[in-house]
C-alpha cells in the first residue's frame, strides 16, 4: 500500500472539513498498517497503550518506511481529533468535546512512544516539533498552561535541531502563533470571571500581561511570515483571526474598566481606544480578503467583529442605536455564511448563491467598519 497517498487523501479530506470521511480514511490506513488505534480508546492506562505500541514496533520495526508512515499518520490524526473537538466546542457539546480530547491524548502517547523506533533523526526532530506544538495547544485548551508552554518549548528545541527546518521562518512563525494562542486562552480564562473580580487591579494586570504577550508574539510571527515571498493563506488568516480575538478580549476588559483605573492602567498595546479599534478593522479587512472563498473562516471573522462591536456598545455611556443595528446585520451575515457552510458540507454548494452571500457579507462589513472608523 502507498502510505504517502493514503496520508495525503486523509489530509485533503480534513482540509475540506469533511471530518467524518477523513477519520474513516485514517482508520482504514491504520488497519492496513495493523495498528489498531480505535482499540486503544478502551485502554485507560498509558502503560497499556505503550505496551501495545512496543509490540507493534517489535513486529514492524525493521520496515523504517512503515514506522515513519505510522508516526506521520498519528500526528495528523491527533490534529484531526482537535479539529473535531473544536466543532463540538462551538456547538457547546462539552461531553463530546472531552471525549475527543481524550482521543488526542491517547494518540499523543501512541505517536511519542512509536517515535522511539524511528531511524531517521531528521524525521524524528520534525515530527516531534509538529506533534508537541499540537499537544501544547491542546493542553492550553484544557487549562494546563504551564504544561502547554513546556510542550511548546520542547517543540522549539526539536525544531532548532532540525537540519532542514531550523532556518525556516514559517516553522518558527507557527510556533509563535501557537504560543500566542495559549496566552490568549489564558487571558480569556481570566475574562470569564465576573465583573466584580475584574475590577481587582491584580486580575486586570494579569489579563493585560497575557494580552501583551499575545500581541508581541503575533507581531513576531507576522515578521517571520513576511519573509516568505509566497503568502500562506492558512497561517496569515489565522494570524488575523488571533489578532481580532485579542481585540475582543481588550474590548471586554474595557467594559469593566472604571475611569479612575483607566488612567493608572495605560499600556502601549492593550488599551481600549483608537489604536486597538484600528487594529481590529485592519485585521478584519486583511482576513476578509484572504478568506473570501471560505465561508467557514469568514463566519468566524464576522462573529469576532460582532463581539467587538457589542463590547463597544457596552463601553459607551449612552445608548447607541447605530451600533446595535450593525450588530443585528452582522448576526444576519453570520447566519448567511453558516447556511453556505452547511451547503458545502452537504455537497450542495451553489456558486451563484455563494457569490451573493459573499457580496452581502462584504457590504455589511464595510458599513460596520465605516461606523467604527467614525468613532475612532
Amino acid at each position: 500500500m502507498n502510505y504517502e497517498n493514503a496520508y495525503n487523501e486523509a489530509k485533503f479530506l480534513a482540509g475540506l472539513r469533511r471530518y467524518g470521511e477523513a477519520e474513516e480514511a485514517f482508520h482504514s490506513t491504520f488497519n492496513s498498517l495493523e495498528l489498531h488505534v480505535k482499540d486503544c480508546r478502551s485502554l485507560e492506562k498509558g502503560n497499556e497503550i505503550r505496551h501495545l505500541v512496543r509490540s507493534w514496533a517489535k513486529e514492524n520495526g525493521s520496515d523504517s518506511s512503515k514506522v515513519e508512515a505510522a508516526v506521520k499518520l498519528l500526528r495528523r490524526y491527533l490534529f484531526l481529533q482537535m479539529l473535531i473537538a473544536q466543532i463540538y466546542e462551538l456547538g457547546e457539546e462539552e461531553t463530546k468535546k472531552q471525549t475527543r480530547w481524550g482521543y488526542c491524548m491517547i494518540t499523543y502517547v501512541l505517536a511519542t512512544e512509536l517515535m522511539r523506533s524511528l531511524d531517521d533523526i531528521e524525521v524524528l526532530q520534525i515530527e516531534n516539533a509538529y506533534i508537541r506544538t499540537h499537544y501544547g495547544v491542546l493542553l492550553g485548551k484544557a487549562g494546563r498552561w504551564y504544561e502547554a508552554h513546556r510542550r511548546l518549548d520542547e517543540a522549539a528545541a526539536y525544531l532548532s535541531r532540525s537540519m532542514t527546518r531550523c532556518n525556516s521562518p514559517v516553522s518558527w512563525a507557527i510556533i509563535d502563533l501557537h504560543r500566542a494562542e495559549v496566552f490568549l486562552l489564558s487571558a480569556q480564562n481570566e475574562l470569564k470571571k465576573n465583573s466584580t473580580i475584574l475590577q481587582d487591579p491584580e486580575v486586570r494586570r494579569k489579563s493585560l500581561a497575557f494580552l501583551n504577550s499575545t500581541h508581541q508574539l503575533l507581531e513576531r510571527a507576522k515578521e517571520r511570515l513576511t519573509i516568505e515571498q509566497r503568502k500562506n493563506v492558512w497561517w496569515w488568516t489565522w494570524l488575523y483571526e488571533l489578532q481580532l480575538t485579542a481585540c475582543v478580549c481588550v474590548a471586554k476588559l474595557g467594559c469593566h474598566r472604571e475611569k479612575a483605573i483607566l488612567k493608572k492602567e495605560g499600556t502601549n498595546h492593550c488599551r481600549f481606544g483608537c489604536e486597538e479599534g484600528m487594529e481590529c478593522v485592519g485585521s478584519l479587512r486583511r482576513g476578509q480578503q484572504l478568506s473570501e472563498l471560505d465561508p467557514f473562516r469568514q463566519s468566524r471573522l464576522v462573529s469576532l467583529f460582532m463581539q467587538f462591536m457589542k463590547y463597544r456598545k457596552k463601553c459607551n455611556n449612552h445608548y447607541d442605536k447605530t451600533i446595535e443595528t450593525h450588530c443585528n446585520t452582522l448576526q444576519a451575515a453570520k447566519e448567511s455564511l453558516q447556511i453556505a457552510v452547511d451547503r458545502r458540507n452537504d455537497d450542495n454548494s451553489n456558486k451563484k448563491q455563494d457569490e451573493r452571500v459573499s457580496d452581502y457579507v462584504n457590504s455589511v462589513l464595510e458599513s460596520a467598519k465605516k461606523q467604527l472608523n467614525t468613532q475612532l
